[in-house]
């Protein structure tokens, strides 16, 4: 690894001046700081921008800097990276938290194999009462391509406040796809993975905060199925014998865009796409959705997905 050190701290915020203190305020209690801080409001209409200048002005190494539209995350983040000085890169949502020694346990693992192109580590999920709802790990693959198959499917379910990588495997990768504003993360890590070795870290290192209105749980089902679709064609673009797995990974979309219908009471949709999951790729877990959505709207709940009845492992087969 390059002698230099130097650690930039990448946060993304959009409508997140409830949350942003929490998440500053672990990345000025790590025990290896981080020589900046970098806050990139993303076209915030709440007080998001006033927060995060108040915090500029009370601690030296944060800085803010403005777009003046919603870009997404992934244009956020490369606007970030491109007006930072580190030569270590570490991502966090503003609506996240780190554990104190996060960047300092990462950093050792750059140390001692400076071969390694991004260290990523697990997580909790907490609701807002700071309750914990989950944990994940991960078992990852020791070949390269089926890390990226892994990551494709989401099975290796990799998210951005857990990465820790140089700044030059960053820019061999090309970055974030601002195309995507869904799966960006998942992207740059099979770019990574692909031509560099990956070093998981089993620590709960990275505390995921469940709130209302965050960008991955506020979308419409439309959205989310022109997200997931652009997602698909980017990847397999970039690794075509993807295309073998696009059915799983269709199956998948169809299945939550049926769940995001369920909660919104939607039942002929949901139960649609239910179908249309079971139909691409059938399963056990499709079937009993499809089955289950015609029930009447007060047992919908008995048979909803929440973060207790998930499993606790993300398994990469």
């Amino acid at each position: 690894m390059a002698s230099d050190q130097t650690i930039s701290v990448i946060i993304p915020a959009y409508n997140a001046g409830r949350w942003l203190h929490r998440a500053v305020a672990s990345c000025l209690a790590q025990t290896l700081p981080a020589t900046e801080i970098i806050i990139v409001d993303d076209g915030s209409r709440d007080d998001t921008v006033a927060v995060a200048e108040r915090l500029a002005a009370r601690h030296a190494n944060v800085r803010v800097l403005q777009q003046l539209r919603n870009s997404g995350p992934a244009a956020a983040r490369s606007r970030g990276v491109a007006e930072s000085r580190g030569a270590l890169l570490a991502f966090l949502d503003a609506d996240d938290t780190w554990a104190p020694g996060k960047l300092e346990k990462q950093m050792a693992v750059l140390q001692a194999r400076p071969e390694t192109g991004l260290v990523f580590t697990a997580l909790q999920e907490r609701d807002v009462q700071g309750r914990k709802l989950r944990e994940v790990w991960h078992r990852v693959p020791q070949d390269r391509q089926r890390r990226v198959i892994a990551s494709f499917l989401f099975r290796l379910n990799m998210l951005t406040p857990t990465m820790f990588l140089p700044r030059h495997v960053y820019d061999r990768a090309g970055g974030f796809d601002e195309r995507l504003r869904m799966g960006e993360d998942h992207l740059l890590f099979m770019k990574i993975a692909a031509d560099h070795e990956v070093v998981y870290l089993p620590e709960l290192l990275v505390d995921r905060w469940v709130v209302p209105a965050s960008q991955s749980k506020s979308g419409t089902p439309a959205a989310m199925q022109v997200e997931f679709q652009q997602f698909m064609a980017v990847a397999v673009q970039h690794f075509p014998y993807l295309r073998d797995h696009l059915p799983a990974l269709t199956a998948k979309m169809h299945f939550q865009i049926g769940r995001r219908f369920q909660k919104q009471g939607d039942r002929r949709s949901a139960r649609r796409h239910f179908l249309a999951s079971l139909r691409t790729r059938p399963g056990l877990k499709s079937g009993l959705a499809w089955l289950t959505a015609a029930l009447p709207a007060s047992w919908q709940t008995l048979f909803h997905e929440t973060p207790r009845r998930r499993r606790l492992f993300v398994t990469a087969r």
